[in-house]
């Protein structure tokens, strides 16, 4: 495969997804779709450095969709205009019936007029980007919502969350939205009776970003370690600023493994028995809902989950599989009350955890998404 290669005129879907790769969000996109669309043309405009390993992952995720072509614009931000400019080539000499767009930031690369019909996808928001900003970051991303203002007037806003829907209908107050959640293909995923269960290993899937709060979690395991020595702990990721999740805990408790495939990642998370998802309390939380959730759950892990005002925190309550932990505890504390939780509810936990699981079925969510998608046309 040749980067930037021409194909054949694109449309009459066209999906333009800007960022790195996020194959369980878009193969539940791209799923929806290809219940009403012949033939999907798919776009990727990849910003940062395009490996050999990269091309190969991208390549075997689309081996699953023969109703797709796709190509990748590996393009900057310094060949935006470049950027609009093949995607008008590539889009003149058909008839484009509906535009997505995923992610963003997408909203700025494509031209005007390719679509009177425009779908877009928010996985994330631009004050994400901004933390590290502090002071500066609630500025910069007013800034940004203006620029995607002026950029586009989506008929329709695909979010991840309740909360994110609301926050974008700020900016957006005429397009109609509709939250579907990160869920999880069930059919990879779901327990296997060939992988058992080892009761007692704690696990972390994800990855260092500053958002993950990997400076609480590491504190929290620690205090868990230490009131109970016989529990083990899991690390999946291919990311080197997660070993801080090792601190203070003794190696032969912890491990740390990688994979980029999904069935491995799936094996490995069928054998725990609890999921950690800590996050703080700021706005790119609050919208959020993370890949992990569901998957832990379709693995069979109970999970622990930070008690904000975000969607995961109505899955735990709703179902009751897991454990929320309040911010303004102490880590001794909640690590006493995890382990009271899971000494009380231990037998209630896997036909809980099995209920949510089912709520974030890829399956339901691409049915649903194919219908909001099918009645605005």
């Amino acid at each position: 495969m040749k980067l930037n290669r021409n194909i054949n005129p694109l449309g009459p879907c066209i999906v333009i997804y800007r960022g790195p790769l996020e194959r369980s969000r878009i193969a539940t996109i791209l799923k929806a779709l290809l219940r009403d669309e012949a033939r999907v043309s798919f776009l990727w405009v990849y910003p940062g450095v395009f490996t050999a390993r990269l091309n190969e992952i991208f390549s075997n995720f689309f081996s699953d969709f023969s109703g797709v072509e796709w190509q990748i614009l590996n393009h900057r931000w310094t060949d935006i205009f470049r950027t609009r400019r093949t995607i008008k080539e590539l889009t003149s000499v058909s008839v484009v019936s509906h535009l997505v767009l995923i992610g963003d930031s997408a909203a700025l690369v494509f031209p005007r007029g390719v679509s009177k019909r425009i779908t877009w996808f928010i996985n994330g928001i631009p004050e994400e980007r901004n933390l590290r900003w502090r002071w500066l970051a609630n500025i910069v991303a007013r800034a940004q919502w203006g620029l995607y203002q002026l950029a586009i007037r989506p008929d329709r806003i695909v979010t991840v969350s309740t909360r994110m829907s609301k926050h974008v209908r700020a900016f957006f107050p005429t397009a109609e939205t509709f939250a579907v959640p990160t869920c999880v293909d069930r059919q990879v995923f779901s327990l296997k009776t060939t992988v058992p269960k080892r009761s007692g290993l704690f696990c972390y899937l994800g990855t260092g970003a500053p958002w993950q709060a990997l400076d609480r979690l590491s504190l929290l395991w620690q205090e868990i370690a230490k009131q109970d020595e016989s529990l083990l702990f899991r690390v999946i990721s291919r990311d080197p600023r997660c070993r801080v999740l090792g601190a203070g805990i003794a190696t032969n408790r912890i491990e740390f493994v990688q994979s980029d495939r999904f069935q491995d990642v799936a094996a490995f998370l069928n054998e725990c028995e609890a999921g950690f998802l800590i996050r703080e309390d700021n706005i790119v939380n609050r919208v959020s809902f993370p890949t992990k959730m569901a998957e832990y759950l379709a693995s069979g892990c109970w999970v622990v989950v930070s008690d904000l005002d975000w969607d995961a925190s109505d899955v735990i309550r709703r179902f009751e599989c897991g454990y929320l932990v309040k911010e303004d505890t102490n880590f001794s504390q909640v690590a006493h009350d995890i382990l009271q939780f899971r000494k009380v509810t231990k037998e209630s936990l896997p036909s809980a955890v099995n209920q949510a699981a089912i709520e974030l079925d890829e399956v339901i969510w691409s049915g649903k998404l194919a219908d909001f998608l099918r009645k605005q046309k």
